[in-house]
């Protein structure tokens, strides 16, 4: 064990690092923004608005605020240590949401391609209603027994990562196996034609393979040395699910 990280020094260098990531995912994010706005106002801001454009523009500027007010409180009150355990855990639970919602928002994007490659199937919307639902739930009920009782460090490191992250996880990749596995299916059955249905086929999958890996990394190495760090596990995940919408 390091002991230097544990005094005053050490813990500044911490802040130091945590901030200076920070920082840099929403120097990463106003980049990327700046870099697509032409094409978001030609064709989301400058056509006639609808509910998947709106999502659209809801995912990616709410993302904006989260990690807006990310800075703001890990320049704030979370730059003085000790953190009180309150703050920590009110950073965390700001970050889980933020994290959540736009992992909502994307699989409601995919499962609204979904529902109109199967010509609004009645049946496959209230399948991918129950799917979102259930994971929904899933992260719902996992967070809320384990937020309490989650240990902090005097920067807010998570000091005991715990094992019910597993079933997120598994949640998380089943559903969007499953979304994957609809979408070619329904490729198979147009027999590839349709350049439509190849694009929803290439959309999905990169956005199947960022979050899986993304999980599977992330999950277990966590597991593994049982210390997570809520900028790493957070701030740029959700800044990479962000760019890839």
């Amino acid at each position: 064990m390091n002991i230097q990280r544990f005094t005053p020094r050490g813990l500044e260098e911490d802040v130091l690092v945590r901030n200076v990531i920070c920082l840099s995912a929403l120097v990463c994010l106003l980049w990327e923004y700046t870099l697509t706005f032409q094409d978001e106002y030609k064709y989301i801001w400058k056509g006639s608005m609808n509910r998947v454009k709106a999502l659209y523009l809801f995912t990616r500027y709410s993302t904006l605020a989260i990690h807006i007010a990310n800075i703001g409180v890990t320049f704030g009150p979370l730059s003085k240590v000790p953190v009180p355990r309150g703050a920590c855990m009110g950073w965390f639970l700001m970050l889980t949401v933020g994290a959540c919602l736009l992992l909502a928002c994307i699989d409601i994007l995919i499962m609204l391609r979904v529902y109109l490659l199967y010509g609004r199937n009645w049946v496959i919307g209230v399948f991918l209603a129950g799917l979102l639902l259930a994971q929904g739930m899933l992260v719902a009920t996992c967070t809320s027994r384990t937020l309490h009782i989650v240990p902090f460090s005097d920067t807010c490191d998570v000091m005991e990562t715990p094992s019910e992250v597993v079933y997120i996880m598994a949640g998380v990749i089943a559903t969007h196996f499953i979304l994957l596995f609809l979408t070619i299916a329904k490729r198979r059955t147009a027999f590839g034609e349709s350049p439509i249905v190849h694009m929803v086929v290439q959309d999905g999958a990169r956005v199947v393979v960022l979050i899986v890996s993304m999980w599977v990394t992330i999950v277990p190495y966590s597991l593994f040395i049982q210390v997570s760090k809520p900028h790493l596990i957070f701030v740029w995940p959700i800044v990479l699910m962000s760019i890839a919408v």
